[in-house]
């Protein structure tokens, strides 16, 4: 069995590959475009996350939840909005950035109080 071995240059391989990007962009923009005309179902401010109910407690949790791995203390503008969505668990560790994610989200907390949540933070070892 011989195999034609296909040569590919790097111009070549930028040609395909940029045409590749401006198909995706020009997919985007018919897409956004084919919306335009009618009302935004998903606009973000209506936007929620559904619950559902966490085991045989009773409680109801968002099926999604956030997670601290990341610099929680300076990012509490994606904790706001993720609790603007309805995200009611919330998951740190000490070992996420040694405590900046616990105390990120105590700090959000301490000046977003609210009624009903649940957060989960794992023990190091």
């Amino acid at each position: 069995m011989s195999h034609k071995m296909r040569k590919t240059t790097r111009r070549g391989f930028l040609k395909t590959l940029g045409a590749a990007g401006i198909g995706t962009v020009a997919a985007g923009a018919g897409m956004a475009a084919e919306g335009a005309d009618r009302p935004d179902r998903y606009a973000a401010d209506q936007m929620r996350v559904p619950t559902r109910l966490f085991g045989k407690t009773g409680t109801e949790v968002s099926i999604l939840s956030l997670g601290g791995m990341f610099d929680i203390a300076s990012n509490q503008l994606l904790l706001q909005q993720a609790l603007k969505w309805g995200v009611t668990y919330w998951d740190t560790a000490y070992v996420y950035g040694r405590g900046r994610s616990e105390k990120g989200i105590g700090k959000f907390f301490r000046h977003n109080p609210q009624e009903r949540g649940h957060t989960g933070s794992m023990p190091s070892l």
